[in-house]
C-alpha cells in the first residue's frame, strides 16, 4: 500500500495515500492510520488523496470509522483530493458534509491552522 504521513506542525498530521481506497488496503489503512494517528495525537487529520483514483465503500467505511475514532482523540479529519471521481462520490452520498472537502493542500492547511 502506498501511504505515508507528513507532521506539519500545529498539530496538523496529513496521511498521503497514493492509490485508490477499496476493498483491498482498506482494511490495512484503517490500521495504519489510526495506530499511528493514536501514538502522534494531532489534532488535525488530513487524507490527502494523491493520485487520481476512487473510493469505494469500504474506503467509505473505512473513513468513517476513522473520523468516529479520531472524534475520541479530539482530532477532526478532512479529506483533500482533486480527484472528481473521489469528489463526486463525496457529494452523492452527502458524505461532503461529514467531511470536509478540499481539492488543495495549501487551502487546507490554511483552513486548519490556529
Amino acid at each position: 500500500m502506498d501511504l505515508r504521513y507528513q507532521e506539519h506542525g500545529d498539530g496538523i498530521l496529513e496521511w498521503i495515500l497514493g492509490e485508490h481506497l477499496t476493498a483491498t488496503v482498506s482494511s490495512e489503512f484503517k490500521q495504519t492510520v489510526l495506530s499511528t494517528t493514536e501514538k502522534l495525537k494531532p489534532r488535525e487529520v488530513i487524507i490527502h488523496f494523491a493520485e487520481e483514483g476512487y473510493v469505494d465503500s469500504a474506503g467509505i467505511a473505512s473513513l468513517v470509522t476513522l473520523q468516529r475514532q479520531f472524534r475520541k482523540l479530539n482530532a477532526s479529519i478532512s479529506i483533500c483530493t482533486k480527484s472528481e471521481a473521489i469528489r463526486e462520490v463525496f457529494f452523492l452520498t452527502k458524505l461532503d458534509r461529514l467531511f470536509p472537502l478540499e481539492s488543495d493542500l495549501d487551502q487546507t492547511l490554511e483552513k486548519l491552522r490556529p
